[in-house]
C-alpha cells in the first residue's frame, strides 16, 4: 500500500482582496525527507530561519534589506526544490464577496478544506484505487488550524477509507513541506489578484512553480450545490481560463449562465 504525506497551508483574508486559498503539497516519504535536507540546506545558504513567501515578495521581515536579485534568486531556488520532489500539488480559491454564508455549504474555510480534499482524494484513487494511505499535516498553532481538523474529519473521503488517512499539526517553521505550500498558497491567491486588479502577465515565479502535477480549483457555493472549476497548471494562461477567474473574483456580477458556462456544477 502505497504511503503519501500531503501538506497544507493558508493565504488571503487580508483585508484587501476577498479570497480564501488553501493549497498543499503530496509527496512519497522519501521525497518529502529528501526536500525537507535540501530545504534546510538551502535556508543555510539564504542565511534563512525559514522561508515565508510573502515576506520574499514584498522584502520584509527575514528578506529585508536583500535585494530583489536576491529575493527572486532565493525564490527560484526553492522552486526548484519543491519541482523535483513532490508527488501533486493542489490550492483550492473561493471569492468571499460572492459567499453566501447562510449557504448549507458552511464556512469560506470549511468549503476550501472539503473540497481541496475531495479533489485530491480523486487524484489519488485514479492512479493508485484505495490502496494507499495518507498523513495530513497542517501548521502547528494556526488560527484556522481546529477548522481544519473539523474540515478534515467530516471530509466525506476520509470517512470512507476506514482509517486510511490520519491528521497532525506540525511546525511551519521546523517544515519545508509546509514552506512549500505556504508558496502555491500565496502563489496562486496573487495571481487571482493580480488578474482582477491590474493586466500585468502573471509572475514569473508563479509560472515556474506550475506543470501539470498542480492542480487548480476554483469555485463557490451555488444555491444548493457548488461551482467548480479545475485546471492544471499547464495550461494556466489560457484565455478562457484567465477570464473564469475575472469573472469569479472580479467586482461586478456575472449572469449565472456566464458562470455555469466556465465552471462546471457538482453536487455538494
Amino acid at each position: 500500500m502505497a504511503l503519501f504525506h500531503a501538506y497544507f497551508d493558508d493565504s488571503g483574508k487580508d483585508g484587501r482582496f476577498p479570497i480564501q486559498v488553501i493549497a498543499g503539497y503530496v509527496a512519497l516519504p522519501k521525497n518529502a525527507r529528501a526536500l525537507e535536507i535540501r530545504w534546510r540546506q538551502a535556508l543555510q545558504k539564504y542565511d534563512l530561519p525559514y522561508f515565508h513567501m510573502v515576506d520574499c515578495a514584498q522584502g520584509t521581515k527575514t528578506f529585508k534589506g536583500r535585494s530583489r536579485e536576491q529575493s527572486s534568486e532565493a525564490i527560484k531556488h526553492f522552486i526548484g526544490i519543491i519541482r523535483q520532489h513532490v508527488s501533486l500539488g493542489f490550492a483550492f480559491a473561493t471569492p468571499l464577496h460572492r459567499y453566501k454564508f447562510e449557504s448549507t455549504i458552511g464556512k469560506p474555510y470549511k468549503f476550501c478544506a472539503e473540497m481541496i480534499l475531495a479533489y485530491m482524494f480523486q487524484e489519488l484513487d485514479r492512479h493508485f484505487g484505495s490502496q494507499y494511505r495518507i498523513l495530513f499535516h497542517y501548521e502547528a498553532g494556526h488560527q484556522d488550524g481546529a477548522e481544519a481538523l473539523r474540515s478534515f474529519s467530516l471530509d466525506k473521503g476520509s470517512q470512507t477509507r476506514k482509517g486510511s488517512a490520519s491528521f497532525s499539526f506540525v511546525s511551519k517553521s521546523d517544515s519545508g513541506m509546509i514552506q512549500a505550500a505556504d508558496i502555491l498558497a500565496w502563489q496562486y491567491s496573487k495571481h487571482i489578484k493580480n488578474l482582477v486588479e491590474s493586466r500585468r502577465p502573471p509572475r514569473k515565479d508563479f509560472l515556474a512553480l506550475m506543470d501539470d502535477r498542480t492542480k487548480l480549483l476554483a469555485g463557490m457555493p451555488y444555491k444548493d450545490n457548488v461551482l467548480i472549476q479545475f485546471m492544471d497548471g499547464s495550461v494556466i494562461t489560457s484565455p478562457r481560463y484567465t477570464q473564469s477567474l475575472k469573472d469569479l473574483f472580479g467586482s461586478e456580477e456575472p449572469k449565472s449562465a456566464e458562470m455555469i458556462s466556465y465552471f462546471r456544477e457538482v453536487d455538494s
